[in-house]
């Protein structure tokens, strides 16, 4: 077991490791991108770097890059606490600073019963709504975890050849109905009148989003002429012996049987989904977000 090539990834990460990497961090580095430098600095001069780069005591993996151990303690000794009053007051400042940079209202926050939600709409985000002609056809909504400490989430896109140029995005501290539907209600005051190509604040025909019974009531309450469809999933209803001796999954296969207008790829033949019936430029956008832009580091 001792000899096994599994051991070294389980070792301790030694205080030599932990010092390279907190300089790594003091000179601007964010984890993702202090681990591939450590790496390449290995690559260069290590000749046996196959048998160092696996060994957790010389390369520390992206979980300690990360965690308490070395980003976040020196993350938090930097920055006070966010939450509370004072973190409200300084996303306000934040956000009037960025609108009167780009010279127009693209940001707006506000407390909604103790939870902070944010929309954003960025010259961008308005030249995509106002120029690309799919805008007003379907739009993707992904609440795509990971991004910060409190998963506040809510991403708006749409499709193109090119992937999936971004419509809007909106942070809230709950997935909770009525914080979901403020932060739409937010997000409509920063849009152009001829969003979602030309169509205004109507929206468009189609929103595709994941199947979360809060983000579907959200969008029929502040879009009430869109369809919010359920991404495609592939249930295979079983109806067998073994099958009956799990009630509680027969109850199950009954609820989704029930709400198959909701999700089944047959009942969008009206509608202009033009077969994006999967998340897929939705995922592809947030892998490069989370990848490349954050670099893996929860904020």
């Amino acid at each position: 077991m001792i000899d096994s090539a599994d051991t070294p990834k389980h070792k301790d990460v030694t205080e030599e490791t932990i010092k390279k990497f907190k300089n790594l961090y003091a000179s601007g580095h964010f984890p993702a991108c202090a681990l591939n430098t450590q790496k390449l600095d290995m690559q260069l001069h290590d000749k046996d770097y196959v048998y160092e780069v696996a060994d957790r005591a010389n390369c520390a993996d992206i979980p300690v890059c990360i965690g308490n151990m070395l980003y976040r303690k020196l993350l938090d000794r930097a920055y006070d606490a966010a939450n509370g009053e004072r973190m409200l007051h300084d996303l306000e400042a934040a956000i009037e600073s960025y609108n009167t940079e780009q010279g127009e209202v693209c940001g707006k926050v506000k407390d909604v019963n103790g939870k902070t939600v944010i929309a954003l709409c960025t010259p961008l985000m308005k030249r995509v709504h106002q120029k690309h002609e799919y805008s007003g056809e379907l739009v993707f909504i992904d609440g795509s975890g990971g991004m910060n400490r409190y998963d506040c989430r809510i991403f708006m896109m749409t499709h193109s050849a090119a992937g999936s140029p971004p419509l809007g995005c909106l942070t809230d501290a709950s997935e909770s109905r009525d914080c979901v539907s403020q932060a739409l209600r937010l997000y409509l005051e920063i849009i152009p009148k001829d969003a979602f190509f030309s169509r205004g604040v109507s929206g468009p025909p189609v929103f595709l989003s994941n199947d979360s019974e809060a983000e579907r009531q959200s969008l029929h309450d502040v879009f009430p002429e869109a369809t919010v469809e359920a991404l495609e999933e592939t249930y295979e209803l079983q109806a067998n012996e073994i099958a009956r001796l799990y009630p509680n999954y027969l109850a199950h296969c009954e609820k989704l049987y029930s709400r198959r207008q909701a999700w089944a790829v047959c009942y969008r033949k009206d509608l202009p989904v033009c077969g994006n019936n999967t998340n897929n430029y939705a995922e592809a956008a947030m892998r490069i977000l989370k990848d490349q832009i954050f670099e893996l580091v929860r904020a």
